[in-house]
């Protein structure tokens, strides 16, 4: 099939319009890339993290290649409801690296003494813009229809409220940690006690990333708090409580309207009907209708995510041995895996909370941050400790996440992105389906490494 531009041809014709705007709102920094959280006051290239960028450039280039097709595999395509694809992590994954990256910019503004004022105004700034992004993006040629939620617009409120749980909810403080990383010059456990000014600090120990944070990590729980509560105890019309199915003819039929429970009925109440993803990877299989897997109640789990992710930013922050550092992850990394293969008993279905990508469930959000603390950690190790390896091709993507985002949204029904599948009477369709997707895919790579030699970096 020949693929139709009439969906975005409007799109593309604005494309000029809107590159100039979005330069208008946007800053370019020709030293470091489009995430600002790894600025640091010394030299930009020592303190860098590589591989964060590398992970965040593989995120980019799985996420287009899924997107243009995923060259017809079953893997790289969405799961139907409940499990776990290749194409389901990349998304999480975003977000848990937003994390990582928070504590680091926060922390350099806050040496700069930026006043707090100053510093809500970018978070606020920024939050506006990725959602404005993703609205466009939804292309809403109908007000009535104008789908509302999507992917920028999970990363800008996530940005927002983690944002707000960083800079505003109180930390205990802690002594500086000892130019030595030696155990004499350091306790193994920490030792909480009092200043000359009676205030409690925390001496450097195992725990310090964690310990000094408590608070903050208590307020973030509420958010999984109140995503439980709406989840299993509202009371919805029609389908009960705890549903959790895809609705459909799925059940038998019991729970026809029911898509995901509570998650289908607070969007219909916010949003209406119209105004949620009319296309859900429940559609064929499961007959059913409107579903929007970027829906309201999933942000709840994004910002627990994103604040693990944050947990993973004091990591590199508070030690200074690479082994320090290494072990937190790889301990995080089973922690968090081993919880949510608990909550979903290891299964696809019979778990008391399964592994769905749509609801973002407890037990997936989990289950991705334990894969995103090893991931990490394998790249860091790879990149930034035995530098192996530079992360090429992944961190030419890495630093401009943003605008092949964006590009690939647009542009991606356009020759070379995309191109007539007429090939297939005389090369069969997965071949020519997948040459298709590659090269589409490879061209991003391409523009990628052309932005990060010509030092063209955008950020928000």
């Amino acid at each position: 099939a020949v693929v139709s531009t009439q969906s975005t041809g409007g799109a593309a014709i604005a494309w000029p319009f809107i590159s100039f705007t979005y330069r208008k709102v946007v800053k370019y920094n020709k030293v470091k890339g489009d995430d600002d959280e790894q600025e640091e006051d010394t030299k930009p290239k020592k303190n860098r993290i590589s591989s964060l960028d590398a992970f965040r450039g593989l995120c980019i280039l799985v996420m287009i290649f899924v997107n243009y097709g995923g060259g017809g595999y079953w893997f790289f395509n969405h799961s139907v409801w409940d499990g776990l694809t290749v194409a389901d992590l990349v998304f999480p994954w975003f977000i848990f690296i937003m994390g990582i990256a928070m504590p680091m910019s926060f922390s350099s503004l806050e040496k700069r003494r930026v006043p707090v004022s100053a510093i809500m105004k970018k978070v606020i700034q920024r939050s506006i813009i990725l959602f404005g992004l993703g609205l466009f993006l939804n292309n809403g040629s109908s007000i009535g229809t104008w789908r509302i939620l999507g992917v920028l617009q999970r990363f800008g409120g996530t940005y927002l409220f983690t944002s707000l749980i960083i800079v505003f909810v109180p930390t205990l403080k802690k002594q500086e940690r000892p130019r030595s990383n030696t155990a004499s010059e350091s306790t193994l456990l920490l030792t909480p006690s009092t200043n000359e000014a009676g205030e409690l600090v925390v001496k450097p120990g195992l725990f310090e990333d964690l310990y000094v944070y408590i608070i903050q990590w208590i307020v973030a729980s509420f958010s999984i708090v109140v995503w439980l509560c709406i989840t299993f105890l509202l009371n919805v019309p029609g389908c009960g409580r705890g549903y959790l199915g895809p609705g459909g003819i799925g059940n038998f039929g019991m729970y026809q309207n029911c898509t995901g429970g509570a998650a289908l009925y607070v969007d219909e109440v916010i949003f209406g009907s119209d105004h949620i993803f009319n296309n859900p990877t429940t559609k064929v299989m499961y007959e059913t209708g409107s579903f929007d897997p970027e829906g309201t109640l999933g942000y709840l789990t994004s910002i627990f995510l994103c604040f693990i992710g944050v947990s993973l930013g004091r990591i590199f922050l508070t030690y200074r041995s690479p082994h320090e550092k290494i072990i937190r992850m790889v301990l995080h990394g089973i922690f968090w895996g081993a919880l949510g293969t608990l909550l979903c008993k290891g299964s696809q279905f019979t778990g008391w909370i399964p592994i769905n990508k749509n609801l973002w469930s407890l037990s997936f959000i989990f289950v991705m941050a334990g894969t995103g603390f090893l991931v990490q950690c394998l790249f860091y190790l790879l990149i930034d400790v035995f530098e192996v390896w530079n992360g090429s091709p992944f961190r030419f993507l890495g630093t401009n996440s943003i605008v092949l985002y964006m590009g690939h949204e647009i542009l991606g029904r356009y020759f070379p992105f995309s191109f007539s599948n007429n090939m297939a009477t005389y090369v069969p369709q997965h071949p020519s389906l997948l040459l298709q997707n590659v090269i589409g895919t490879s061209v991003w790579v391409l523009i990628g490494y052309l932005k990060y030699v010509k030092k063209f970096f955008v950020k928000i």
